[in-house]
């Protein structure tokens, strides 16, 4: 007896179909946790306190933006030694499918071969009920038999209920080796009451976030090989009360401690228009060709030389661009300016998120609605040009461009669902206006 070649061939086309579908639109420097910036401080009580509870299967850290969280984890990570998946969550994780390949995929980098039942699943063109699938991944889970942690950053850009309901069930069941460890801006809309009264969780906030006065002085040390004193330090901890990343913008304007305190007697107001004051200082002592691409940069989620070199040429301002894009990227990453390698390489980049928001506000008042507009259609035609459709969709409906956007998946959807990833077109037309 023997099968059919149409058989035979339908079976082998479904098996590098899985193969396809299960690795498509794997943006792999999502998985790569925070590097350690060059003036790193150390959080001996975080790291304590985190690897004392890990046997506890969640551990929360949340505040709002500029405290710290993502860095402080990453520190426990390489500190303790522990095996660990990172991922970066981003709105695309909120198809449960996309959430899970993304595990699987993080997963298989410490544990080639991890969740083989869920896999087959994911291959599945339509996903059983999620308490089932939930099972199963539990099941997966557990059978790693070496201890080991999931970081889920950015959490409160998730709002899929069956993501939620996906999390609810594993903790309800942990595994016994993995501990969870989720890093959001917001306390994430997880039903946490029975394992938080069954002392099972460990939380950071933003109390335990916040530097204490001897870290205020370790950071300046760090940025500039010389000693704080102490009576400045306390001057800048009571202003700033801990927020790092406001610590970080005086202690780059100031440069030596006799300017702390001409700045500190500037500021005032709550910890937003603190920073927003500060960032509009820090742009203001920068070169206008420097300001002109900072500004500029901010209306992008991630930014590489080409491409902010790309965008600058197609909207360049009288006078000519005396500053490379690399140069201008290396100017951020010696003088820590709030930005954070996204791969080993050091060709990705992104801002950290409140200093994007800031200068996006910042650049809303300082640039007309056409020019941010054009900048918006350049860094779309430039993601195009080099496949990365989902951000050249995103880039189009962001400038108005509904047609551009339109345009672009017409010329893309076929391949791609020829390549069978159906996911990202849905997507894509889900974007759509």
């Amino acid at each position: 007896m023997y099968l059919s070649p149409a058989v035979t061939r339908t079976a082998l086309m479904k098996d590098e179909m899985v193969k396809k579908l299960e690795d498509v639109h794997i943006l792999l420097t999502k998985l790569y946790r925070p590097q350690l910036p060059s003036d790193n401080v150390e959080r001996k009580g975080i790291i304590q306190h985190l690897e004392f509870n890990k046997q506890k299967p969640l551990s929360i850290i949340s505040a709002p933006p500029g405290y710290g969280k993502s860095i402080a984890i990453s520190q426990w990570l390489e500190y303790s030694g522990n095996l660990y998946i990172w991922i970066s969550l981003d709105v695309e994780h909120n198809d449960l499918r996309t959430f899970l390949i993304y595990l699987r995929k993080a997963l298989e980098k410490i544990f080639p071969g991890a969740l083989a039942d869920t896999s087959a699943l994911l291959r599945e063109i339509t996903l059983p009920p999620p308490e089932e699938l939930s099972r199963i991944l539990i099941n997966d889970l557990d059978s790693i038999d070496q201890y080991y942690i999931i970081a889920l950053d950015d959490y409160h850009k998730i709002h899929e209920k069956q993501i939620h309901h996906m999390l609810d069930y594993i903790l309800q069941y942990p595994p016994r080796n993995m501990h969870l460890s989720i890093i959001s801006r917001t306390v994430p809309n997880l039903d946490i009451q029975k394992i938080y009264a069954d002392n099972r969780m460990t939380t950071i906030g933003i109390k335990n976030l916040a530097f204490s006065e001897k870290e205020v002085i370790d950071l300046y040390k760090k940025q500039f090989n010389t000693d704080l004193p102490k009576e400045i330090a306390g001057s800048v901890l009571d202003k700033t009360e801990g927020w790092i990343t406001a610590l970080r913008q005086v202690f780059l304007m100031a440069q030596q401690p006799k300017n702390v305190d001409p700045i500190l007697s500037n500021i005032k107001g709550n910890p937003g228009l603190i920073s927003e004051y500060l960032v509009s200082e820090v742009i203001s002592i920068q070169s206008s060709e420097f300001q002109t691409i900072f500004l500029a940069a901010s209306i992008l989620n991630r930014f590489c030389a080409d491409l902010l070199d790309f965008i600058m040429r197609e909207n360049i301002t009288e006078g000519g661009q005396k500053i490379s894009c690399k140069e201008f990227i290396n100017i951020l990453i010696s003088n820590n300016m709030f930005t954070i390698p996204l791969d080993n390489v050091n060709k990705w980049f992104r801002y950290h998120r409140l200093l994007q928001e800031i200068l996006q506000m910042q650049l809303n008042t300082m640039m007309d609605t056409e020019k941010i507009t054009d900048l918006h259609n350049s860094a779309s035609r430039w993601f195009e040009e080099h496949r990365l459709i989902e951000e050249a969709i995103e880039h189009a409906i962001l400038a108005g461009n509904a047609g551009q956007a339109i345009k672009v998946i017409k010329e893309n959807w076929e391949s791609t669902i020829n390549n069978d990833d159906w996911l990202a077109v849905q997507r894509w037309i889900g974007s759509l206006p």
